[in-house]
């Protein structure tokens, strides 16, 4: 870590191992600024069973998260009709191509989603 903060600061002299604290705080500042420009995409697995589970979808999605989600909670609760679910994906499609994402269906129950287009489907 000493190398690095010479070449990185020059805090540190060729003589000397110590590290300032003034070395050592800017090493810092540098890596908590690396880490945040590290962006981590989280899959999350999420359940539409009302009409208000889109928007924590929506959320998700433009957090830069992928989601694998559930409808089969919000086509047996009776509460709701095929129309229904098919609006309630074409708003979660709407922010997926927004983003530059995609979305597909996995099998009857489940559609996943990502989020931009460094993570694309092939179906």
């Amino acid at each position: 870590m000493v190398s690095w903060l010479k070449q990185k600061k020059g805090d540190v002299s060729d003589d000397d191992d110590d590290i300032t604290e003034t070395g050592l705080a800017d090493a810092k500042l540098d890596l908590a600024s690396q880490l945040k420009s590290q962006r981590v995409t989280l899959i999350k697995k999420m359940q539409l069973n009302t009409i208000n589970d889109i928007q924590a979808i929506q959320g998700e999605i433009s957090d830069g998260n992928m989601t694998i989600i559930d409808v089969a909670g919000f086509i047996t609760s009776g509460e709701f009709s095929v129309l229904e679910l098919k609006r309630a994906i074409e708003q979660i499609k709407i922010t997926c191509k927004k983003l530059g994402g995609a979305i597909a269906r996995l099998g009857d129950r489940y559609l996943v989603t990502t989020p931009n287009q460094s993570l694309q489907l092939m179906v």
